[in-house]
């Protein structure tokens, strides 16, 4: 028989649980650290904390053609955005509407050069193509959703432009950017010109202009 003064097991009051050591406490830290990181590395700092995604309602004020004297070249632009997913008719139509106004706001930019780049094809696809052909009369614009720390990217051989939906600066002028580069045009270092490194500007000097028209007039010659 149990004494009186005995408490029986079950009642007895849980062991108290002890204190987390440092290295316990610290562990979580870097553990936390080690995934912030790892999400760091993946979608890339720049993305995170410099780019953005442009206000599609956002106008471009047209800039001042310098060459009034000369016709309108208009750029052909066949447009590809980027999407594993398959997407209904709402989205289609919003970055329709998206894309056209980036296109409306490059054309103000290039205006200044007598240049106007305008869409004949909008269509989605699941990724960037590996290989990239020559389309005669045409220049290829792909939007994807992120090039880890780039703007954009032009492939002056093929006539083939990738920009990022998220830029460090206004999507339209990396667009505007990148056609300059396949009309023949290099960087620059001067802060306010379009084809400064990072495209921080929007100022194309004479000699630009006239290497653009050039460029413009032999793809818009070979367009069907």
């Amino acid at each position: 028989m149990q004494s009186h003064g005995q408490i029986p097991p079950e009642f007895l009051p849980p062991e108290p649980i002890p204190p987390k050591t440092f290295w316990q406490r610290a562990w979580r830290w870097i553990f936390a650290v080690v995934v912030l990181l790892a999400f760091l590395l993946i979608s890339g700092p720049r993305d995170l904390f410099l780019f953005f995604q442009t206000d599609p309602d956002f106008v471009q004020p047209v800039l001042l053609n310098r060459v009034p004297d000369k016709e309108i070249l208009r750029v052909p632009v066949a447009v590809q955005v980027i999407s594993p997913e398959r997407v209904g008719l709402d989205v289609f139509d919003k970055e329709r509407k998206r894309v056209d106004q980036i296109m409306v706001n490059a054309s103000s930019i290039l205006n200044q050069a007598g240049i106007e780049v305008y869409m004949t094809s909008f269509s989605f696809r699941d990724d960037v193509p590996e290989d990239f052909f020559i389309a005669d009369g045409l220049v290829q614009l792909y939007f994807t959703y992120s090039l880890n720390g780039i703007n954009g990217v032009a492939y002056r051989g093929s006539q083939n432009i990738v920009v990022a939906e998220k830029t460090s600066v206004f999507d339209f002028r990396v667009v505007a950017h990148e056609v300059a580069h396949v009309l023949g045009i290099g960087h620059r270092d001067e802060v306010d010109a379009l084809m400064s490194p990072t495209a921080s500007g929007d100022y194309l000097s004479n000699d630009e202009i006239e290497i653009m028209r050039i460029e413009a007039a032999k793809i818009i010659e070979k367009t069907p």
